[in-house]
């Protein structure tokens, strides 16, 4: 019986990504690795059920060192890393490897926690940057996620017909998204005019992709890989018909252009369609929104809380934050800081003027004072004459004093 079968019964996406790291697995032990990343051939698949087979029989191996050396050598990040550690374990109990209680605690201590690539919120000046050089639909996609918070996934998921443009509002499916659980989102203006000009030229991007992966390669083993459409863009409804393979590399294409295709130390792109989603809840959270709305917006879980949000309070709350979303052009920027550069101009001008005001104002008073003072000792000066002689004197010294 081959010893991929109790994998026949999954949907082709759960398959995919179980049989990834299967594969991955499998190439660790045995030194071997994948032909194609894309797309798994017959003759490929082929093989690695004859991997498969080979380990299964093999009683003699020391499982616990052959997952050891594989989560060493791997150069995968310890959250893909954990999630293949799943799909190797169900190869094994699928196939009858059974680990010891001790095994099986070693090993579960052994893929806990480890470095993870930190997830900056990139700020308003990168977007815009990346946003120049942005194709429509890469556009559409960015402005997209950073006003809602969307996942990439629930993001090439819902279709037009789900989008309320009268409330700029989306509804998420429970099939679609991460935990079951569907929920509404809401868009800024911004984003709406973007979406709505990658739509006049949508038919004309998903052509130009499809031709693009058909000319992908010429070769033969090109042309077995496409021949079932794999990585074509199906119109099927989806807002955006891609994989997520298709958008990242165009996401990534984008970032060299516009000079930002950095990596970390992890040898992971640093601005990827995921830092929108911090950029969303970083912005949100800062201007006062309150965390609770912020995490339902997102679609995450609320432990122990029973407060409900209808979609109308949402949007309340969103509406009342989303300004802090606007990312806004380079030209748009430069005409508000030049417009702000001139009211505080001509605000320092009215206050130079005021001051002037105030200054002669103030020697006017001085002077009214002093006149007032000279009228009081004339009038002393009646019933004693010395009192002016005094006066005199005193106005002198305070002359030479000053002088």
């Amino acid at each position: 019986m081959p010893v991929f079968a109790y994998l026949e019964d999954r949907d082709s996406a759960s398959k995919a990504t179980t049989l990834a790291g299967i594969k991955h697995f499998l190439d660790s032990v045995y030194g071997t690795s994948r032909v194609n990343t894309r797309q798994t051939t017959a003759e490929e698949m082929a093989r690695y059920e004859q991997l498969g087979s080979q380990y299964v029989k093999d009683t003699k191996r020391d499982r616990l060192q052959d997952i050891k050396s594989w989560k060493k050598t791997s150069t995968k990040s310890p959250a893909s890393m954990r999630g293949y550690l799943v799909a190797v374990r169900g190869f094994f109990k699928k196939n009858k490897i059974v680990l010891s209680d001790e095994d099986k605690e070693e090993i579960s201590r052994l893929f806990k926690g480890g470095e993870e690539a930190p997830v900056d919120a990139p700020d308003h000046a990168q977007i815009r940057r990346f946003l120049e050089f942005a194709p429509p639909h890469i556009k559409a996609i960015c402005l997209l996620m950073s006003a809602t918070g969307m996942r990439i996934g629930g993001t090439c998921k819902f279709k037009e017909t789900q989008i309320d443009w009268d409330r700029r509002m989306i509804t998420l499916l429970a099939k679609d998204e991460k935990g079951d659980k569907g929920r509404v989102v809401f868009f800024t203006e911004e984003a709406e005019q973007a979406v709505r000009e990658y739509l006049k030229i949508r038919r004309k991007i998903i052509a130009k992709n499809n031709r693009t992966v058909l000319n992908f390669t010429n070769t033969d083993k090109g042309k077995e890989r496409h021949k079932e459409g794999g990585n074509l863009c199906r119109e099927d409804g989806r807002l955006f018909p891609f994989d997520e393979a298709t958008i990242t590399r165009a996401w990534n294409k984008t970032l060299k252009k516009s000079g930002q295709l950095r990596r970390n130390h992890l040898d992971r792109v640093i601005f990827h369609p995921h830092t929108l989603r911090s950029f969303f809840i970083t912005y949100m959270k800062n201007d006062g929104c309150p965390s609770e709305v912020v995490e339902v917006l997102v679609g995450h879980k609320l432990y122990l809380n029973y407060t409900r949000f209808t979609p109308l309070m949402l949007q309340e709350h969103y509406e009342k934050h989303s300004n802090v979303l606007v990312i806004g052009s380079e030209e748009k920027v430069r005409k508000t800081i030049d417009g702000i550069t001139a009211k505080i101009t001509e605000l320092e001008g009215k206050n130079a003027a005021k001051d002037a005001t105030i200054a002669a104002l103030q020697y006017k008073l001085s002077k009214i004072e002093e006149l007032n003072e000279i009228t009081e000792k004339l009038r002393q000066a009646k019933d004693d004459p010395d009192v002016l002689i005094e006066y005199a004197n005193f106005l002198k010294a305070r002359k030479e004093k000053t002088a």
